[in-house]
C-alpha cells in the first residue's frame, strides 16, 4: 500500500548450504499525478502581426497542447505564436501527465485573452492644390480604422478635425501630413507636398558669359544666374536672339557687342519681366594668320648629311622642328645632321605658332623630305698581279658618287696609273701598259662629286705584292 522503490531479496536454504539474491530498487510502486496548468502572454494587445509569447507555469506537466484561439496549435512548452489577424482571442492550454498509473489532464482557458488591433491607413485628396493666395484648400479625410486625426499643413498650422479646410496666404509650396490614430497606438501617417501657393511673381534678370573678348569665329557660353525666371529672351548683339536658359553663341565677326538678357516669371497669378543689359559686353578680333614655310639645303647627299634649315614662316614667333630621326629643335633657322643611311629617308616637320598675339590661330605644319643616301668608297689596302687571277686587279669601289677620277703615285710621287672609269682598273703596269710596278707602296688620291654636285677628295696608301 506505500508508494516508492524497493529492494527484493530471496534465500534459498540447503540441507547444508543456503544461496541469496538482492535485487536492489527492483519494484517501483506510484500513485497518480495531479497536474495543474497555469500560463501568462508577455503581452495581452497590439498591433497586426502581433506576436505574443507564452510562458507556461503549469505544475507536473509532461506534454502540453495549445489552442491559440486563431486555428493555430502548438506543443511546445514556451510557444511564440505570431497573429496575422485582428480581433480578439481566447487562449487554452491542457496540461498532460503521463505515467505508470495512467494520463491525467488539466485544462486553463483564458477568455478574451489577446487583442490584435488593426493599423489605421491614412489618405485624403485636396481641391485644389494649386492657385494664387489667399487659397483656401478643402481636405477629404479617406483613411480607416481610425479614431481621430491630426493635421500639419506645412505652414505651421495643424487641426484635429476629420475632413478639415485650410487657407493659405503666403506663397510657398507646402506639405500637408495626416496623421490617423488608431487603436492601441496603430496609427499611419501619409503627406502630400505639392500644395502649390502662388502670388504674383518677383524675378530678377542677371547672367555672366565665360569669355568677354576673343578671335573670330568666336564662341561664348552665357550662364544664366537670375532669380525666378520661368522663360528667357537672349539678344546677343549681333541680330540674333536665343530663348535657352544657359545658351551658347557664336560670333562670326569681328566687333564689340551689347548683350540684352529679358526674363519672364509667369504663374496663374500674372508675368513680370526684369532685364539685365551688359553695353559692350564682347569683344570678338580678327585672328592672326600663321603660315609654316621652310627649305633646306641640301635635301639629298651622303650620310652623314649636314642639312642647313632656311624658315620663311609667317606671322610665327615660336617653332618646333622633328628631323624624323628622334631629334627636334626649336630655334629659327636650325642646322642637322642625318647620320645613318640606313633608314635614308627622313620627314622633317616644322611646327609654327605665335602664343603672344592675341587672336592667334591653330599652329601650321609643314614636311620635307631628305634624303641621306649610303656613299661607299672602298679601297683595298693589297693587290697582288701575279697572273694567279686571285687580286690581280685593284679595283676601287665608289658607289653614291657622280663621277670618277683614280690617280697612283709611288713612293718618289711619279705617276703610275690614272683613270677616269670605274671599270678601268691597275693591273700592275705602269699606265697599265709599261713595266711592271715594283713590290711596295703606292699612295693613291681618288677625286668624285656627291649628290650635290659638292666636291669629294680621298686618299691614302695601298701595298703591292707579286
Amino acid at each position: 500500500h506505500s508508494t516508492g522503490t524497493f529492494t527484493v531479496t530471496l534465500i534459498a536454504y540447503g540441507q547444508y548450504c543456503n544461496d541469496t539474491i538482492i535485487r536492489p530498487q527492483y519494484i517501483q510502486i506510484d500513485t497518480p499525478q495531479t497536474v495543474h496548468s497555469a500560463f501568462i502572454a508577455d503581452t495581452f494587445s497590439g498591433c497586426k502581426p502581433l506576436t505574443v509569447s507564452f510562458t507556461n507555469n503549469s505544475i507536473n506537466g509532461t506534454s502540453f497542447f495549445w489552442n491559440f484561439g486563431d486555428d493555430s496549435t502548438s506543443t511546445s512548452m514556451n510557444p511564440t505564436h505570431t497573429y496575422d489577424t485582428t480581433g480578439t482571442f481566447t487562449v487554452k492550454l491542457i496540461s498532460i501527465n503521463t505515467s505508470f498509473c495512467g494520463i491525467v489532464k488539466d485544462s486553463l482557458i483564458q477568455t478574451a485573452y489577446i487583442t490584435v488591433y488593426p493599423y489605421a491607413v491614412a489618405s485624403f485628396t485636396q481641391i485644389p492644390d494649386t492657385g494664387c493666395a489667399p487659397m483656401n484648400v478643402q481636405f477629404t479625410n479617406t483613411s480607416t480604422h481610425a479614431t481621430s486625426y491630426i493635421w500639419r499643413f506645412g505652414d505651421n498650422q495643424i487641426s484635429t478635425g476629420t475632413s478639415p479646410s485650410h487657407t493659405y496666404s503666403n506663397h510657398g509650396t507646402y506639405t500637408v501630413t495626416l496623421v490617423a490614430i488608431g487603436a492601441d497606438g496603430c496609427n499611419d501617417s501619409t503627406t502630400f507636398s505639392s500644395i502649390i501657393v502662388d502670388t504674383l511673381p518677383t524675378v530678377t534678370s542677371a547672367f555672366v558669359a565665360d569669355t568677354l573678348s576673343g578671335c573670330n569665329p568666336f564662341t561664348v557660353h552665357f550662364t544664366n544666374n537670375s532669380v525666378n525666371g520661368t522663360t528667357y529672351l537672349w539678344n546677343f548683339g549681333d541680330n540674333t536672339t536665343n530663348d535657352s536658359l544657359n545658351p551658347t553663341h557664336t560670333y562670326i565677326d569681328s566687333g564689340t557687342y551689347t548683350v540684352t538678357l529679358r526674363t519672364f516669371s509667369t504663374n496663374e497669378c500674372g508675368t513680370v519681366e526684369d532685364s539685365s543689359i551688359h553695353q559692350s559686353y564682347i569683344s570678338v578680333e580678327e585672328p592672326v594668320s600663321v603660315k609654316a614655310n621652310f627649305d633646306g639645303k641640301p635635301l639629298i647627299g651622303c650620310a652623314p648629311l649636314n642639312v642647313t634649315f632656311t624658315n620663311s614662316s609667317v606671322n610665327a614667333s615660336h617653332y618646333f622642328w622633328n628631323f624624323g630621326d628622334g631629334f627636334t629643335d626649336t630655334t629659327m633657322n636650325p642646322t642637322h645632321t642625318f647620320f645613318n643611311p640606313s633608314n635614308k629617308y627622313y620627314t622633317v616637320t616644322l611646327v609654327v605658332t605665335h602664343p603672344g598675339q592675341k587672336c592667334d590661330n591653330l599652329p601650321d605644319t609643314m614636311t620635307i623630305q631628305v634624303e641621306a643616301d649610303t656613299c661607299m668608297l672602298y679601297v683595298p689596302n693589297v693587290f697582288s698581279p701575279n697572273g694567279d687571277g686571285k687580286n690581280d686587279l685593284f679595283e676601287l669601289i665608289a658607289d653614291g658618287f657622280q663621277g670618277y677620277h683614280l690617280v697612283i703615285f709611288d713612293r718618289w710621287g711619279l705617276k703610275m696609273f690614272e683613270s677616269f672609269d670605274h671599270n678601268d682598273l691597275w693591273n700592275g703596269l705602269v699606265n697599265n701598259t709599261g713595266g711592271e710596278a715594283p713590290d711596295g707602296t703606292y699612295y693613291y688620291i681618288f677625286y668624285s662629286t656627291d649628290y650635290n654636285g659638292q666636291p669629294y677628295s680621298n686618299h691614302g696608301f695601298l701595298t703591292l705584292i707579286r
